[in-house]
């Protein structure tokens, strides 16, 4: 019976593939406001999938 998950890594690469999109949110936002606001989502995303590394290892 298996007594290991690979939740660390599907948590950690989904959220990682959500901060890249929130990085390319960055680069075609067509104001400041909204550049802040991808900015925000990226870097909120990306502590969250270390954090997943982290949490389910």
């Amino acid at each position: 019976m298996a007594t290991e998950t690979d939740a660390s890594i599907g948590g950690g690469v989904l959220l990682g593939a959500l901060s890249v999109a929130g990085a390319l949110g960055m680069y075609v936002a067509q104001s400041q406001a909204n550049t802040a606001y991808a900015f925000a989502a990226a870097v909120t995303l990306g502590v969250l999938a270390v954090g997943a590394f982290h949490v389910y290892d």
